[in-house]
C-alpha cells in the first residue's frame, strides 16, 4: 500500500507542476497528441499481459513464480504509468485545453481533471491485467468488477488531496478576505497543510472503511477470540472489519485510524479461513504493537516533514532558477520555456520524493515492522505464532519468503529476527533502542527542516532571498537589454534596500542617462546623497541640485521631503522649513513623519543658524 500511496504522490506532483498558461486551440494534431499516449499504452499493455499468460498456461513453474509476484507486478506497472501520464500533461495540451477551460478559478476541478488522465491508464492497466489475473488466482467477478475493486482500494489515497482542493475553493468562495490573507502568508500555507493531514488521518478511517467495502467480522468464534485477544492486548479499536482487498483474496491484515473512535482493525478474508487461531493471535498482536508504540502518529509526522521540504525546495529552486539565468527574458520568450522549467522542477521534485520516503521513510518503516513483532513477541510470550503466520502466508502465496519489500523487509530477516530475539532478550532491546534514535533523528530532521521552511518563507531571510531572486532577475534583463530604464530604476532600490549604496549610485545614474525626466529616480539619488554615511558619497550640493529637478517634475510629497533634507545639509534651513511645510500640506499618509521632519527644519531655524547638518539619516 505503501508504494501505491508514493505512486499517486507523484502523479500529483507531475499534474501540479505540469505548465499552465499560453492559448492554444483545438486541432486534429491537439486531440489526436493527447489520445496517442494512452493508445500506445495499452496497446503495449496488452500486448506484455498477453505474453505473460501465455506463459503461464503452457509452464506450471512459471505460474507458480508469477502467483507471487503478481501484486508486485501490478504495482510496478501503476508506477510505469506515470510515464505516459508525464507525457500527456508535458508533451501535449491537455492541460490548456481542457483543464484550464473546464476548471476556470476552481482548483478542486483542476485538481481532479490534471489527474484524471492517470486514473484513466490505471483503468487500463486493470483492465488488460484481468485475464492473467484470472489464469493465476481465479475468480469469479467480471472484468469492469476487478478494474473496480482495484479503483475502490486505491482511489481513496487522493482523498486528502481533493478534499484540501475543495476546502480552498470554499474558503475563497465564502471568505476571500480569509482566502487572500492564507495565499499572502507563506507561514499560514505551512502549517494549513499539516493541520488539514492530522484531522484527516482521524477521520478518513471511517471514510476508507465505507469505500473498501468493510463489513464487521459477524459474531462466531473469530470474533469472539479477537475481542479476548485485544483486551488482553490493550488495543482499542472501534470495529474489527473484513477487508476485501482484490476481492479478498490478499493474504494480509492492517489497522487504520490514529484515535480509538476511528480505528479498525482489518483481517482479509483469505487470511482469516488460511490462519489458525494462535497464528491469527500472532498478526492481531503485530498490529497492535503499530497501536502500542504510536507508529501511526509518527507516520504521519514524517508526511508533514515533506510538506517543510517542499517549502525548502521550492524556494530554493527559485533561488536556483534566479542564479543560472532562468529569468533571462530571451529565454522566457522561447515558446518551450515553461516546458523546460516545469520538467526540470518536476525531475527534481521526484528525485526529493523517492528518495524521501523509499530512503527514509522506508527505513523507519522497516525499523517499525522489527518493533511490531516484537510487540508480538513479548505480549503472547513466544515467537512461534508470528513465525508461523509468516512462514505459512510466505508459502501461500507462492514461495515469497526471501521476496526483499523496501518498507517490510523480507519474511526471511522478519523470521530470523524473531527467532534471534526470542533466543536473546538483549536483541530486543537493542532495537527498541535503535529505534527510539531513529525517530530522534529523524523529529530532529522533520522539525529543523519545517523551521528551515519557515525561515525561507518569513522573516529576515525570505526577504534576502526574495532580493536575490529579484536582482538575480533584474541583472539577467538588464544584460540582455542594458536601455531597460524601468529594470535599471529597481535594481537600483534593491541595491539600496541592500545597502550596497554604490551599486546603487550606479543604477540610479543608468536611469537618469536613459530617462533624464525619471522624477523617482532623481529623488531617490538625492537622497542616497544626502543620506548616506560613506564620505565619498555624500554630496549634498549635487543631491539638492537632483531634488530641485524631481520637484518641478513631480511635487509629491515624498520628493519635496528630500529638498527640504537636501536644503537642510547645505545649511539652507528656511528652504528646507518651506519645503517641509509643502510636503506636509500633500501628504495624506504617514503625516507624523512629515511633521516631525517639520519641526527639526524648525528647530534649525531657531536655533540661529548653528544647528548642523550632521549627516546622519533621521528620516
Amino acid at each position: 500500500m505503501y508504494g501505491n500511496v508514493l505512486v499517486f504522490l507523484i502523479a500529483i506532483a507531475i499534474q501540479a507542476l505540469a505548465p499552465r498558461g499560453g492559448e492554444p486551440t483545438w486541432t486534429l494534431s491537439a486531440a489526436g497528441h493527447m489520445v496517442l499516449y494512452p493508445a500506445v499504452t495499452w496497446a503495449a499493455l496488452r500486448w506484455r499481459f498477453r505474453r505473460l499468460m501465455a506463459q503461464a498456461l503452457h509452464d506450471g513453474v512459471e505460474a507458480a513464480h508469477l502467483r507471487a509476484l503478481f501484486p508486485g507486478l501490478l504495482q510496478t506497472y501503476q508506477a510505469v504509468m506515470l510515464v505516459p501520464f508525464a507525457a500527456v500533461c508535458y508533451a501535449t495540451d491537455y492541460v490548456g485545453l481542457v483543464v484550464e477551460p473546464a476548471a476556470g478559478r476552481s482548483e478542486m476541478l483542476a485538481s481532479v481533471l490534471g489527474i484524471l488522465p492517470f486514473v484513466a491508464l490505471l483503468v487500463i492497466l486493470w483492465w488488460e491485467a484481468y485475464p492473467l489475473q484470472g489464469v493465476l488466482l481465479g475468480g469469479e467477478h467480471s472484468r469492469a468488477r476487478f478494474a473496480w475493486s482495484h479503483a475502490r482500494m486505491e482511489l481513496p489515497i487522493l482523498a486528502p488531496w481533493i478534499v484540501l482542493m475543495a476546502l480552498s475553493d470554499a474558503l475563497r468562495a465564502l471568505w476571500p478576505a480569509g482566502y487572500a490573507a492564507l495565499e499572502a502568508n507563506p507561514l499560514l500555507q505551512l502549517l494549513y497543510a499539516p493541520a488539514f493531514l492530522v484531522l484527516l488521518g482521524v477521520f478518513l478511517p471511517a471514510l476508507v472503511k465505507a469505500m473498501w467495502g468493510c463489513e464487521p467480522i459477524p459474531p462466531g468464534p473469530l470474533r469472539a477470540q479477537l475481542e479476548r485477544l485485544s483486551a488482553h492486548l490493550g488495543l482499542r479499536v472501534r470495529e474489527m472489519l473484513y477487508w476485501p482487498l482484490l476481492e479478498g483474496r490478499v493474504l494480509t491484515a492492517g489497522i487504520v485510524g490514529l484515535v480509538p473512535r476511528y480505528r479498525y482493525l482489518l483481517i482479509t478474508p483469505a487470511l482469516a479461513e488460511l490462519l489458525p487461531p494462535d497464528e491469527i493471535d500472532g498478526v492481531v498482536a503485530h498490529e497492535a504493537g503499530h497501536v502500542r508504540y504510536r507508529h501511526l502518529w509518527y507516520y504521519l509526522f514524517f508526511f508533514v516533514g515533506y510538506v517543510g521540504l517542499v517549502g525548502v525546495f521550492f524556494r530554493l529552486v527559485e533561488a536556483a532558477l534566479a542564479g543560472w539565468g532562468i529569468a533571462d527574458p530571451q529565454f522566457l520568450r522561447n515558446p518551450r520555456a515553461d516546458l523546460v522549467v516545469s520538467a526540470s522542477t518536476t525531475a527534481g521534485l521526484l528525485l526529493l520524493l523517492v528518495g524521501y520516503f523509499r530512503g527514509l521513510f522506508g527505513r523507519l518503516s522497516r525499523a517499525f515492522e522489527r518493533q511490531a513483532d516484537l510487540f508480538s513477541l513479548e505480549a503472547l510470550g513466544r515467537p512461534e505464532p508470528v513465525v508461523a503466520a509468516l512462514e505459512r502466508v510466505a508459502r501461500y502465496s507462492g514461495d515469497i519468503r526471501d521476496l526483499p519489500s523496501w518498507h517490510h523487509g523480507s519474511i526471511a530477516e522478519r523470521v530470523e529476527f524473531l527467532w534471534a530475539a526470542a533466543r536473546d532478550p538483549r536483541v530486543g532491546r537493542a532495537h527498541h533502542r535503535r529505534v527510539r534514535r531513529l525517530i530522534g533523528l529523524t523529529g530532529a530532521g522533520v522539525v529543523l527542516t519545517a523551521g528551515l521552511a519557515v525561515a525561507l518563507h518569513t522573516g529576515p531571510l525570505n526577504r534576502s532571498l526574495n532580493r536575490f531572486v529579484a536582482e538575480q532577475g533584474l541583472v539577467h534583463r538588464v544584460e540582455k537589454n542594458p536601455r531597460d530604464a524601468g529594470a535599471w530604476f529597481v535594481l537600483g532600490n534593491l541595491y539600496y534596500e541592500a545597502g550596497d549604496e554604490a551599486k546603487a549610485e550606479e543604477a540610479y545614474l543608468r536611469v537618469i542617462r536613459l530617462d533624464p525626466n525619471n522624477a523617482e529616480a532623481l529623488n531617490n539619488l538625492a537622497w542616497l546623497y544626502v543620506t548616506t554615511k560613506a564620505p565619498d558619497l555624500f554630496r549634498p550640493e549635487r543631491a539638492l541640485a537632483l531634488a530641485e529637478m524631481a520637484v518641478r517634475l513631480k511635487p509629491s510629497p515624498h520628493i519635496l521631503d528630500t529638498l527640504a533634507e537636501a536644503r537642510f545639509r547645505v545649511r539652507d534651513f528656511r528652504g528646507a522649513v518651506e519645503a517641509a511645510r509643502a510636503a506636509l500640506a500633500r501628504a495624506k499618509t504617514n503625516r507624523s513623519y512629515y511633521e516631525a521632519q517639520l519641526q527639526k527644519f524648525k528647530a534649525a531655524v531657531e536655533d540661529g543658524g548653528r544647528a548642523r547638518a550632521s549627516g546622519e539619516n533621521e528620516g
